[in-house]
C-alpha cells in the first residue's frame, strides 16, 4: 500500500512520549508537540519506517511485535499510526536524536488536551485510550470501510479514516 510516513504513540510507564518539533519555517506544525515518527524511506515498509523513526528519534529499539495497534488514515497524508507500550524503566534508555528541540513523558491525557500538540494526533491518542484504555489492542486497520478487531472485540468504526473514530464495541460472536 502506498504511504508517505508512519507515526507511534509510545506509552512508557503509561506515559506518552512526545517530542517537541522543530520551529523551522516552511515544516508543517512547527514548534507542536508531535509523536515519534515520519517519513517513508525507499521502499521500507510501514513497520520498518516507525522503528527506523523510533531508533533516530529517541534511540529506542523495541520488537516488531510490540507494536500493538496499526492503523491507516488517508488524511491530512496517506500515513500509518502505530501504538506500543514499555515499561516505566525503558524510559533511561532514551537518547534523544538530531530532529525537534526536545522529547518528554507526559500523561496521554494532557497531550489530548494540549492546545500546542499535532491536532490529528491528538485524535488518535484519543481514539486508542477510549477504545482500549485498560488493555492493548492487537491490531486495528482502518481503509475506507472500517472494521477494526480489539482483543476479541469487533469495533465498527467511521468509514473515513481520516475522522474521529466513532463507533460502538460488540462481542464478537
Amino acid at each position: 500500500q502506498d504511504f508517505t510516513g508512519a507515526k507511534l504513540a509510545l506509552f512508557i510507564g503509561g506515559q506518552l512520549a512526545v517530542i517537541r518539533r522543530d520551529d523551522t519555517p516552511g515544516l508543517p506544525h512547527p514548534g507542536k508537540l508531535d509523536l515519534p515518527g515520519g517519513g517513508r524511506e525507499n521502499a521500507e515498509t510501514p513497520e520498518a519506517c516507525v522503528m527506523r523513526e523510533l531508533k533516530e528519534e529517541l534511540g529506542l529499539t523495541l520488537p516488531q511485535t510490540a507494536l500493538q495497534t496499526a492503523r491507516f488514515f488517508t488524511t491530512p497524508v496517506r500515513a500509518w499510526f502505530f501504538s506500543a507500550q514499555l515499561p516505566a524503566a525503558r524510559a533511561d534508555d532514551i537518547v534523544f536524536g538530531e530532529e525537534g528541540q526536545s522529547w518528554s513523558l507526559m500523561d496521554p491525557w494532557d497531550f489530548i488536551e494540549a492546545d500546542d500538540a499535532v491536532p490529528h494526533f491528538r485524535d488518535r491518542v484519543r481514539a486508542i485510550l477510549t477504545f482500549a484504555p485498560d488493555r492493548p489492542v492487537k491490531r486495528v486497520i482502518c481503509n475506507d470501510e472500517a472494521i477494526s478487531r480489539h482483543s476479541g472485540d469487533v469495533i465498527q468504526a467511521s468509514s473515513r479514516c481520516g475522522d474521529r473514530i466513532s463507533g460502538r464495541v460488540n462481542r464478537a460472536p
